[in-house]
């Protein structure tokens, strides 16, 4: 059976046994004369091959591939977390909780009549509903002045204890919340919030106080004219402080996170080599990793790590 080899690691072979001078020939006692030819013994066929596998095999830790295929890699330069001005995430209108009533009934009854509907504004002691309670009408109030942003129930419908019937907030100042943490932000942060449909406006607003046990921004908003309402989605972009270390995709980690594959020059055969090198990560959200230790300026790291099989 006729078994193949790369070609770069045939070339390598070729270029380390091919143009070897040829060997001196020590004449020992009982050797033929010199004008006897002596026979060759014919090379180790096995150490041949063994040399061959050796050179084509990456050690532990590396991955070589060729030339061609590296070229198709999606690489990324590690970037020093200082130079990255501003990061943009995903963000969504939320209610500003200490601005906001939420109204429900103290008996369990069946709703007679409902005076509001979303969108309407109220004053402080309106009348919203009137719910048939066993022990008689119960009337529900505005317990402050706000603009009605959720009602519940409908007149006929039978309600429980405990529900928000009627939800009113000051919808001159609403929240702006994220899930994801963006590495190298802090609070008090000067941010840009848009819309999709209202690309041309943007609200100035600064970050809340960040802390560890609350894995999510928060950012208030003026909201005089009321445009955005609860549930609006856009792009919240966040000046950010600088931080010591590197960012890289997130994707760019194996598996386990600990490591990221970094181009190292090429292998002895000639392709090309990636390392694997571990990475202390100090944040990792909004789809980036914030290294701390592992990685230096220049380090072309593979964008996903596992376009890169073993």
């Amino acid at each position: 059976m006729r078994a193949w080899c790369p070609v770069g690691a045939a070339f390598a072979v070729l270029v380390a046994c091919g143009n070897q001078p040829e060997p001196s020939r020590v004449p020992t006692a009982g050797a033929a004369s010199s004008g006897d030819v002596a026979s060759a013994a014919p090379p180790d066929a096995s150490a041949t091959d063994a040399a061959a596998s050796s050179a084509a095999t990456p050690p532990p830790g590396e991955r070589w591939v060729a030339p061609g295929d590296a070229a198709k890699l999606a690489t990324t330069t590690a970037q020093p977390a200082s130079e990255v001005a501003c990061v943009v995430i995903e963000a969504r209108v939320v209610l500003d909780e200490l601005h906001t009533a939420r109204v429900r009934t103290p008996r369990a009854g069946k709703v007679h009549d409902v005076f509001v509907a979303a969108g309407q504004t109220v004053k402080k002691g309106a009348p919203l509903m009137v719910v048939d309670a066993a022990s008689g009408p119960v009337t529900l109030k505005a317990p402050i002045a706000a603009q009605v942003v959720l009602v519940g129930t409908a007149q006929g419908s039978t309600v429980d204890e405990g529900r928000d019937l009627v939800v009113l907030s000051d919808m001159d100042r609403v929240i702006v919340a994220a899930d994801d943490m963006p590495v190298g932000v802090a609070g008090g942060a000067p941010a840009t919030f848009r819309l999709p449909s209202l690309a041309a406006r943007t609200w100035a607003t600064k970050l809340a106080g960040i802390s560890p046990d609350v894995p999510h921004l928060r950012a208030a908003v003026d909201n005089h004219d009321h445009v955005l309402q609860p549930a609006d989605t856009g792009t919240l972009a966040i000046v950010k402080k600088d931080a010591p270390g590197f960012v890289v995709p997130r994707a760019a980690l194996l598996p386990g996170g600990g490591a990221v594959l970094v181009r190292r020059g090429d292998a002895p055969d000639g392709r090309a080599r990636f390392v694997e090198t571990p990475v202390k990560r100090a944040f990792d959200a909004g789809g980036q990793v914030l290294a701390v230790e592992g990685l230096a300026a220049g380090d072309v790291v593979v964008a996903d790590a596992a376009s890169l099989p073993r």
